[in-house]
């Protein structure tokens, strides 16, 4: 049985991804910055082997512990799927850049996810290989006129997914990235109804926004056997909203 950590488990997409990979029989390590502990106990309380870590993306310590934690209860791990994120409170653009915003957005949506990928790579090289899925967004490949720091960190996520996949492919370690678009409950949606997700969403073929359980089982593959030759690869799950002109 696989060993998973999943980071911004608290979260609403988080949530999601963790319940799934728990019900597909999976271990499943939460770890987010916002105590995780009712997520996993949730998960143990419907039968599932999961726990609960606090976890900053940003401190390279913090990373090491949360590691230990999966080898102590599990025995090691198998897998690592970077969901954590973060936002710019309200809307910027490269016409007023706010230093501090983008390094704290920059931190966490890129630095955060190279430390989660440092700190598992040698667990899985030992294992024999392993898997990694990152968590992008469609900003990432197309503009977005209001938000900067975070198209700019969802674009570095993708390269260094790529990056990943290369330098990791000789170890059987598997990098793949999930390119949600505009999203139910999360991330750019926590301003559920501005005119700006408006817009998006008038763009969007299907006419809807992505559930974050959509999102989870695009995840779910990348983890499955049957992906264990797939590296490299970015998967959008956006209603068709990169594939409009």
């Amino acid at each position: 049985m696989s060993v998973v950590l999943v980071t911004g488990a608290a979260g609403a997409m988080g949530q999601e991804v963790c319940s799934l990979l728990a019900e597909s029989g999976k271990r499943v390590v939460c770890a987010d910055i916002n105590d995780p502990s009712a997520v996993a106990q949730g998960l143990a309380g419907r039968g599932h082997d999961a726990i609960a870590t606090v976890l900053d993306v940003t401190d390279p310590g913090s990373w090491c512990d949360a590691v230990a934690q999966a080898r102590d209860r599990f025995g090691g791990v198998d897998a690592l799927v970077n969901v954590a994120a973060t936002v710019t409170d309200g809307p910027d653009s490269v016409l007023d850049v706010d230093v501090a915003e983008w390094r704290r957005v920059l931190d966490v949506n890129v630095i955060g996810l190279a430390l989660g990928m440092s700190a598992v790579a040698p667990a899985l090289r030992r294992s024999g290989g392993g898997r990694i899925v990152n968590v992008a967004s469609i900003v990432g490949l197309r503009g977005n006129a209001t938000h900067a720091a975070y198209s700019a960190s969802k674009g570095g996520v993708i390269a260094l997914t790529r990056q990943a996949a290369v330098a990791l492919a000789p170890y059987r370690i598997t990098v793949n990235c999930v390119a949600p678009g505009v999203m139910e409950k999360a991330m750019l949606g926590k301003d559920t109804n501005t005119e700006d997700r408006a817009q998006w969403l008038a763009g969007v073929p299907f006419a809807r926004a992505v559930r974050e359980i959509e999102v989870a089982r695009a995840i779910d593959y990348f983890l499955a056997p049957e992906a264990g030759i797939v590296t490299g690869q970015v998967l959008a799950v956006d209603g068709g909203r990169t594939a409009r002109l």
